[in-house]
Order: structure tokens, then C-alpha cells, then sequence
């Protein structure tokens, strides 16, 4: 459930196995941009197929939830440059508004600056602003249709209000982000256990009326019903799918069929105010971290909508850096959330090069080059011969291709070659390449 892939941004610690990402206040202000090209440490090729939800393509859609006046509006607007409205008014957001977001790669940024293609293209996320969740009933279609849209999306982003503020009224009372995050997910388990019981008392029916012919019941409808089952199980003791650690791959792909919202990929967004981002000092945050330990499975994430979405406003890149600089910071956590969303999957990225288009995809980790090949188009999965690969890394230490090849490090793979984060491909299908 978490990703195998370290962050080419960060340099932060791994966590424990099991445990949720963390990434504090000070991780926004840290190093310098543009950050150095540094190779993440080599990864070793899975001896057993990874359990995961979700296969997204090389656009993944995330879907934003929260309770109302959280500021998910304001962080929509950050991400992708859009104009969401904005309103201290809860329920502002009726209907799903979309947009994309290209995701800030280093490597891809200096390779496209080395290569200078005519065009490029980049990893993109189609992010959806959802209406607010609520745990009233008096509106259950329409709180139903908004988590209908977040199951059709990859992953989410759950945004957590931490904020006092007067003129932008809570949901209650006191300002409570554990008591909200309670919410949150009795709402999302709730829309999923509706939605297994129907679909196991279906499967149930259909394995009682048997196959026409009088055959055997397939495995596969069996072994779906009893996914389905296990996940019921799951959802009765009122806890997200994904927390689950016991789930095979079999299980998980079956479970894929479904789009279970409490399956998907999450990042928790700690949205507090400019001073408690700015200064590290949120007396929210240790319990959160611990409800996310005990309650989920994601990475959480500090985050200042106010202050991030003024920066996103700016009309130049240099205008934008003033801007973070001003309010103390470095980096944008914005894109910082981006690829928290990217590396939820656990993918690598790899590079396509030409002097028409550079390109950038994504990939499971430990994943092979037939497996590239069929990622930029089905039909070569089949057909690759053999791939010629370097490293974006190496390009940038020697300089040119040229040295690159000179320095030994330029080489021909089959297509078993498992694929590294920052490898540029040139895929050969017989004497076509």
C-alpha cells in the first residue's frame, strides 16, 4: 500500500514497514531549488507480486475530500491553477469540478532542458474537488453520488481542517481534526459496506442458481465472492479496506473490479494556519499521526492552503519564489503533494527521448521492460526484441550522451531488464526501433 520508491525530492528517512509516511513543516523549507539530481538507491526486483489497489495509467485521478470548509477549494485552486470558488459558506461546492495538474519531476525538468524537444509531456493528475462530505442523512443521494465520484478516482487526498478562523466558520463548534477524520472515514466505510453487501448478495445468488449448463462454478466467481466477503468483514468492523495487511494479490485484483473507496490510496492533508505552518508548532499534529497509525495506511502531510495557493497566484516562476521565500518557505509543499499522490502506487519513472517529443512515464516498481514497452503502447509488450537504457542520472554527471556511452555506462537489455527510476529507453522491436 505504500511505495517502494524514494522520493527524488526527499531526503527524508524511510519509515518502518507498515507505518505511514510523515513529512513535518520544516521538510518545505529544506534544501535548495532546483534540488541537485541525486539517484535514488537501486531497487531490487520483487520476488513476489506486490498487493496493490488501483492500476492507474500515466494520468491518475485523485479525488479531494474533507468536510465542509476544510479548504479543499483552496487547495484544487493550488494544484492545478484553477479559479474553484471560494467561500466561507459551507456546502460552496455542489457538483465535482476538475482539472489537471502537470507533476513537477526534477529529472524530467533537466532532461527536457538538456534534449530541448519540440514538446514534452509529463506524468498528469486529473484532481477532482468533491462536494463536502457529511454525516447527515437529511441529503444521503446526494453525499452517495459525491463518494460514487471519489470511487472512480485512483487515490485521495483527505483533507483535514486545522485551523481556527472566525470569519470561516467550522462544522461544529470546536475545532476537532480527529473527531473529523472519525467522520470522514465512518462516511467512506459506510458507502462501501452498502455497496459489498449488495454486490455479495448477488454473488451469493449467482453461485446458488449454479451455471446453466449444470458445469462448475468458475474459481474466478468464487474466488471474487469470497474477496468480497473478506472485505465485508473488513468494513462490519468499521475500518478502511486498505488498513487490511493480509490481502493477496488475487484478492486485491479481484477487489479492483469493485472500486471500493476505502481502498484507494490516501494522503492526509494537515491543513493549518499560515503561523502554526510556518513556525512547526500544530498541537493537533501527534495525534493525527496517531490516528493515521492506528486507523490507515498513508502518508501525512503538513500543508498551508492560505499560503500556498497565494504562491500558486503568481504570474511568473520567479514571482512565485519570491513569494515562498517571503513567507519563509523554499519549496512548495503543493508540489511535494503531488508526488506523495505518484508515489502512493509505487512507481518508477522512466524516460522516452526523441527531438520531436520527450516524454515521461510511470511504472510499477520492479517491473520489467516488456512491461514499459506495453505502457507507452500495448502491442510492443509482446514484440520487444531488446531495449537500449542509460540513466538520466549519469547523462547529467557526464554531461553529454556521447560520454555517457564513452564511460561504459550505456547499455543493451532484454526484455526482462527491470526498470529504474530516472532510465531513459530506447525499445527495439527487431530491426524497428
Amino acid at each position: 500500500f505504500g511505495s517502494s520508491v524514494v522520493c527524488a525530492m526527499a531526503r527524508e528517512r524511510a519509515p518502518s514497514a507498515g507505518s505511514p509516511r510523515r513529512w513535518i513543516p520544516g521538510f518545505a523549507r529544506e534544501g535548495s531549488v532546483p534540488a541537485p539530481l541525486v539517484a535514488p538507491p537501486a531497487l531490487r526486483p520483487n520476488s513476489q507480486p506486490e498487493v496493490s489497489f488501483g492500476n492507474p495509467g500515466n494520468t491518475i485521478k485523485v479525488a479531494l475530500v474533507g468536510l465542509a470548509n476544510c479548504g479543499k477549494s483552496l487547495v484544487f485552486n493550488a494544484l492545478t491553477g484553477g479559479q474553484a470558488k471560494v467561500s466561507s459558506t459551507a456546502g460552496t461546492t455542489t457538483q465535482p469540478e476538475e482539472a489537471f495538474a502537470q507533476l513537477p519531476l526534477d529529472t524530467f525538468r533537466w532532461l527536457t532542458a538538456h534534449v530541448s524537444p519540440r514538446s514534452s509531456l509529463g506524468p498528469m493528475a486529473k484532481i477532482v474537488d468533491l462536494p463536502p462530505v457529511s454525516r447527515s442523512t437529511a441529503n444521503r443521494p446526494a453525499q452517495n453520488r459525491c463518494l460514487a465520484a471519489a470511487a472512480a478516482c485512483d487515490a485521495l487526498i483527505i483533507v483535514n481542517r486545522c485551523f481556527d478562523a472566525t470569519h470561516v466558520p467550522n462544522h461544529s463548534l470546536d475545532l476537532k481534526p480527529v473527531a473529523d477524520l472519525d467522520i470522514i472515514e465512518a462516511e467512506l466505510v459506510a458507502f462501501d459496506l452498502e455497496l459489498v453487501s449488495q454486490r455479495v448478495k448477488e454473488g451469493a445468488q449467482l453461485l446458488q442458481q449454479g451455471v446453466p449448463d449444470g458445469s462448475p462454478v468458475p474459481a474466478e466467481m468464487q474466488g471474487q465472492l469470497q474477496a468480497l466477503m473478506k472485505a465485508k468483514g473488513v468494513l462490519e468492523q468499521g475500518r478502511m479496506v486498505r488498513f487490511s495487511q493480509d490481502w493477496t494479490p488475487q484478492e486485491a485484483a479481484y477487489l479492483n473490479r469493485h472500486q471500493l473507496v476505502t481502498a484507494k490510496p490516501a494522503v492526509y492533508l494537515v491543513n493549518a494556519s499560515a503561523s502554526q505552518y510556518t513556525t512547526g508548532k500544530n498541537k493537533h499534529l501527534p495525534r493525527i499521526y496517531e490516528w493515521v497509525d492506528q486507523r490507515s495506511a498513508g502518508a501525512v502531510l503538513p500543508y498551508c492552503s492560505e499560503l500556498e495557493s497565494v504562491a500558486a497566484a503568481a504570474a511568473t516562476p520567479e514571482e512565485k519564489q519570491d513569494t515562498l521565500l517571503k513567507f519563509g518557505l523554499k519549496r512548495a509543499a503543493t508540489e511535494t503533494l503531488l508526488r506523495l499522490c505518484f508515489d502512493a502506487f509505487g512507481f518508477v519513472f522512466f524516460f522516452t527521448v526523441s527531438p520531436m517529443e520527450t516524454k515521461c512515464w510511470t511504472l510499477k516498481s520492479g517491473q520489467t521492460a516488456a512491461q514499459a514497452a506495453g505502457r507507452v503502447l500495448p502491442a510492443f509488450a509482446a514484440g520487444l526484441s531488446s531495449v537500449e537504457v542509460y540513466s538520466v542520472y549519469d547523462l547529467k554527471e557526464c554531461g553529454s550522451l556521447r560520454k555517457v556511452q564513452e564511460s561504459g555506462k550505456y547499455a543493451t537489455r532484454g526484455p526482462d531488464y527491470v526498470v529504474k527510476d530516472g532510465d531513459v529507453l530506447l525499445f527495439r522491436m527487431g530491426s524497428l526501433h
